[in-house]
């Protein structure tokens, strides 16, 4: 028997196709929209919701669970929605994937972000489409995201390299190694979070590690920042002010942290501001946010404060709950974001790793032709017969997929402890 589609459920479906091109489908877009919102931005929108779910105008394919999760929503909310519609479809993940994978073999198509993700962007969407953009930049700003092919921010070979120095301060001082690269230890200014790094051209870089698991003041630290985001006392700014002023005029200094690393950085510029007149450039991976977004002021995060400096370059993982920042401003000035989930699941999202880059590979050596008729010669023995080690690549040695990361270090997991 002929289906038959009324007038009215066409113009339903329609409008229905029109309002759901208000969000970019991108993750990746759609971060970098949820992050430019601010503290007012996403009030604006929970007043929206709230309107929207008390009158009679909703239409029906708009879940009222999903309009409660958007009466609700802050900045980290809608980037942790959005973070976790990317793996949406791993197995390991998400028990429905079996089920989508069955739907995806018989023709049904299956919801960007998955069911769940889905309702909550087709009520956004919804929503957004009903808003007066007029004198509300976040949402007049949004077609263009749609729009416009994603380019993302540049990662540059400085940044890579710094980022592997870093994981060269994780280490206690007595197993860091001496070089890497161009670069030489200076053994003198070894400290428990401190390490100096010098090329020959006058360089200078300091280094500040984050987090080693099994160092309770660390874990205190990491408490602090937690619930306060920021510390009590300045662990760093001594040993900093004692390298800068012993370093001549001629160099050229940076300073880069990781974690709990770069708090212990801005809290030694903010205990004295001479320091960062010195410095040159600093880089912040992976920088601990206070993740109570809802409290006062008081409890600011002190790295919310040096957001507007261009000398300090932040690099964000925007599925990293314990880097996404504020909801009060839009984001640091100078930034490296990163969208997509990396090796490691959740977890990577707070590694060093991303940040490196791929270590350069020597090319072999052809061999030389040979100018006369050589006698037949055995091949040369696998590396099992020379009882090498098959998983010699994976040693850590060498960065990429094998690489030891140093800076895997516990916020994350404390973090998710405390707040789930």
């Amino acid at each position: 028997m002929p289906r038959y589609t009324t007038k009215n459920r066409r113009r339903q479906q329609r409008n229905r196709k029109r309002v759901a091109t208000t969000l970019p489908k991108g993750t990746r877009k759609l971060s970098r929209w949820a992050m430019t919102g601010q503290r007012k931005d996403y009030e604006r929108l929970r007043k929206l919701a709230d309107t929207a779910a008390e009158s009679d105008e909703m239409p029906e394919y708009i879940s009222r669970a999903a309009m409660e999760q958007v009466r609700t929503m802050d900045r980290r909310k809608l980037l942790l929605g959005i973070g976790s519609a990317i793996d949406y479809d791993v197995p390991a993940f998400n028990e429905q994937s079996e089920q989508m994978r069955r739907e995806r073999g018989r023709g049904v198509r299956k919801p960007w972000g998955g069911a769940k993700w889905h309702g909550v962007t087709d009520a956004l969407s919804w929503l957004l489409d009903k808003a007066n953009p007029k004198g509300w930049d976040w949402i007049a700003g949004l077609g263009q995201y749609a729009l416009k092919p994603f380019r993302g921010e540049n990662l540059n070979e400085v940044d890579e390299l710094y980022a592997r120095l870093v994981s060269k301060g994780y280490p206690t001082p007595e197993s860091r190694v001496a070089s890497f690269e161009d670069y030489e230890r200076q053994v003198q200014y070894d400290g428990k979070y401190v390490s100096v790094w010098d090329d020959p051209d006058g360089h200078r870089l300091i280094v500040v590690r984050g987090t080693v698991p099994t160092d309770p003041a660390d874990l205190k630290l990491d408490g602090e920042i937690g619930f306060k985001g920021r510390i009590s006392g300045d662990p760093v700014g001594e040993e900093l002010r004692r390298i800068i002023d012993e370093t001549g005029m001629d160099k050229h200094i940076d300073i880069a942290g990781h974690s709990l690393g770069t708090v212990l950085i801005v809290t030694a510029f903010e205990n004295n501001r001479e320091l960062q007149r010195r410095v040159h450039e600093t880089f912040l991976f992976n920088p601990a946010y206070n993740p109570l977004t809802a409290v006062g002021s008081e409890h600011d995060s002190i790295l919310k404060h040096y957001e507007k400096d261009q000398r300090i370059r932040y690099f964000i993982n925007l599925n990293d709950p314990v880097s996404i920042g504020d909801a009060s401003s839009r984001g640091p000035v100078n930034v490296v974001y990163r969208s997509a989930i990396t090796t490691g699941g959740g977890m990577g999202t707070h590694k060093l790793t991303q940040w490196q880059g791929s270590a350069p590979q020597e090319e072999p050596a052809a061999p030389a032709a040979p100018d006369v008729d050589m006698p037949e010669q055995r091949a040369p023995e696998s590396p099992k017969e020379n009882n090498q080690n098959d998983d010699a690549e994976d040693s850590g040695v060498l960065f990429g997929a094998g690489a030891l990361d140093f800076g895997s270090d516990t916020f994350l997991d404390e973090f998710r402890r405390r707040f789930g």
